[in-house]
């Protein structure tokens, strides 16, 4: 017997692939505020980088805009506001990431590390395939 989402369930259904909730609101509170879960590459570039992609470039424009007057205490204002917004979001994608490679959250302090982290976190959550199986983390996400 195994337990998700506070429910017992059977080894058999433990193992069965994930799939992301259906209804929109249920899928965006699941990627983006909840750190449990496993998610794959397809859904990590898709849900993280298109969304926040759009959002820094809103950020940049708006704070560009605001610039024009010569208020730099505006601009800077409108930057952390706008990557506050962005903060917990990202963190949880990928923290969701990172278990379905078979890692810990915890890995994603490595893009502290000078000059490779970064490249190291890209290349391990956006190129890498997830593991296909059950892991420690939990079951394989279906999509």
């Amino acid at each position: 017997m195994a337990v998700r989402g506070g429910q017992a369930i059977c080894s058999e259904c433990a193992d069965a692939p994930q799939p992301l909730p259906d209804a929109l609101p249920a899928r965006l509170r699941f990627l983006y505020l909840s750190l449990d879960g496993r998610i794959n590459r397809r859904t990590w570039w898709l849900w993280l980088y298109v969304p926040s992609t759009t959002l820094h470039m809103g950020v940049l424009l708006l704070s560009a805009s605001v610039a024009g007057d010569g208020s730099h205490l505006l601009t800077m204002i409108v930057f952390m506001v706008g990557y506050a917004v962005l903060l917990w979001p990202m963190l949880a994608m990928c923290i969701k990431r990172l278990p379905d490679r078979g890692l810990s959250g915890s890995w994603l302090l490595v893009i502290f590390v000078p000059l490779i982290g970064g490249l190291w976190f890209l290349v391990i959550c956006g190129f890498l395939r997830g593991e296909g199986i059950r892991n420690r983390f939990g079951a394989p996400p279906m999509i």
